[in-house]
């Protein structure tokens, strides 16, 4: 289903941006939309910012993972190692979190899981830098993979019926 979400009123990358950003997405998912339109975009969708585009695509893989639900089966719940480990355990170090930390747990690229200090030490930057940063990265270096030949061909094609099934058209303004 076609929707759209991840577009904010603010005019800049925001803390605004962002609520918004990311209340529209988990909703255009929880809609059952798998086509979603106007990721990205600010200024009631007049606006564009290669940042935004970079943090919403943060958001998106947080969405998809809580999408994705949670198994709740006798090997995710684990009742043998809470058995095991008791009450004043710890369950960090067991199998059963190694086991399913990778996984089950959302791992931002870009957001801060830093303590102050060490985050302070690293230049103390905003999700909203880092996201600059990295949407500055990716325009530097991103070298996109040309089209096959096959499929340019079939571009080409349908270019050209366009043009000539279009070329006797008269359209009003």
């Amino acid at each position: 289903m076609w929707g759209t979400a991840g577009v904010s009123d603010a005019n800049c990358p925001d803390e605004q941006a962002g609520m918004e950003w990311a209340i529209s997405l988990f909703n255009a998912v929880l809609d059952g939309a798998n086509l979603i339109h106007d990721v990205g975009y600010l200024g009631q969708g007049l606006i564009g910012h290669p940042a935004a585009l970079v943090m919403c695509a943060e958001i998106i893989s947080y969405v998809k993972r809580l999408n994705r639900g949670f198994e709740i089966d006798p090997e995710h719940i684990g009742m043998q190692t809470i058995k095991k480990v008791g009450p004043r355990g710890e369950f960090i170090s067991t199998d059963q979190t190694m086991t399913f930390f990778e996984q089950e747990h959302w791992r931002p690229k870009l957001c801060n899981r830093d303590p102050l200090q060490s985050w302070l030490a690293k230049g103390a930057k905003t999700w909203g830098t880092v996201s600059a940063e990295k949407a500055v990265e990716i325009l530097e270096i991103h070298e996109s993979e040309p089209l096959s030949e096959d499929i340019q061909n079939s571009l080409e094609a349908m270019r050209s019926k366009a043009v000539s099934d279009l070329k006797d058209m008269r359209f009003k303004t």
